[in-house]
């Protein structure tokens, strides 16, 4: 027969309401009684029964991430951080890809509203007042985007994209192109908006060029408009649509870095990888996950949020795609 919490409790000398309490809230478990309760039941082959805990709890022991693109690495780090989170909690997650359509991603929301006990909108092209929506029907966190009243873990995009076009003004460069992503990427907007403040301060001529898709194959269509704009440097909206402009620029026998500098965003895995390796602004997208999972597990537990919008610093990370300027002849 297998153990059941009561066979653990007995073993570990706790009550069964502990042994719950250690699954169902770790973090409110003396480490040394939680580490005994995990110890016994690994030993007892004791696992906690889903079923059973959402009839006591009323929950049901899922939350919902939603993402706009599941090919872009980038987010499978801020996927690893919550689950890191919601494994912890015993929590299991419901992942949907909403390709980028915002249309899909109300759809989808709605839905899952009445089958998990909260949402995370990652990136999420929704207008204010559906999100609004979405969480009158079940508790929302968002993820790098704004909304007054909704909690948030935000990226500090504008600060990021200054740091990058600095990089660029110090190497030389006059004329700075930023490739946009999405239309309703509001990142996109404030990445966009911290490289037209660096510029204008700074005597720098920039252009904003797209929208563009956020990936490899709109990083390339990029290409043209960036030879077309005479930009010598260049932001891109994330690492994989950089990648996708510096690859169609080798096609085009146009150097990077010795004709156009190139920036990136994300500083996903490959960004290293690449030749010549990106420069780009580092988001720690992991922890990004993490924090995020929490805040929402907060609201779920009825806590106040130390924090509503909590903002996660970047870093630029200087590699090879990005060098000094010619100078004008």
């Amino acid at each position: 027969m297998s153990a059941n919490i009561k066979d653990v409790a007995k073993n570990a000398g706790v009550s069964p309401s502990t042994v719950s309490r250690a699954y169902r809230f770790p973090d409110k478990v003396k480490p040394a009684t939680l580490e005994t309760i995990l110890a016994v039941a690994e030993e007892l082959g004791y696992s906690p029964n889903h079923a059973a805990q959402s009839l006591i709890t009323g929950r049901r022991m899922t939350i919902g991430l939603l993402i706009p693109d599941i090919e872009n690495p980038f987010f499978a780090s801020i996927v690893k951080g919550v689950e890191r989170i919601t494994k912890q909690r015993d929590y299991q997650v419901l992942l949907v890809d909403t390709s980028e359509d915002p249309g899909e991603e109300l759809h989808a929301a709605r839905q899952l509203a009445s089958q998990v006990d909260g949402l995370l909108l990652c990136g999420t092209r929704l207008q204010t007042d559906e999100i609004r929506s979405v969480d009158a029907r079940t508790p929302v966190v968002l993820v790098n985007r704004e909304a007054d009243g909704v909690p948030s873990r935000l990226i500090d995009d504008h600060g990021g994209s200054m740091q990058a076009v600095r990089h660029v003004h110090a190497l030389g460069h006059r004329s700075v192109a930023y490739l946009a992503g999405p239309e309703r990427s509001v990142a996109s907007a404030e990445r966009a908006r911290g490289v037209a403040e660096f510029a204008a301060a700074n005597g720098m001529a920039a252009c904003v060029l797209g929208p563009f898709d956020p990936t490899f194959d709109g990083g390339g269509d990029a290409a043209d408009d960036v030879i077309a704009a005479g930009a010598t440097a260049v932001i891109a909206h994330n690492d994989v649509m950089a990648i996708g402009l510096v690859q169609r620029l080798g096609l085009y026998g146009i150097s990077v870095p010795g004709a156009i500098s190139v920036v990136g965003f994300d500083d996903i895995p490959v960004a290293q990888m690449t030749s010549p390796p990106l420069t780009t602004v580092r988001i720690a997208g992991v922890e990004l996950g993490e924090d995020s999972a929490r805040a929402l597990f907060e609201r779920l537990d009825g806590a106040a949020a130390e924090q509503e919008h909590a903002v996660l610093r970047t870093r630029l990370v200087v590699r090879g795609s990005t060098g000094p300027a010619i100078p004008a002849p």
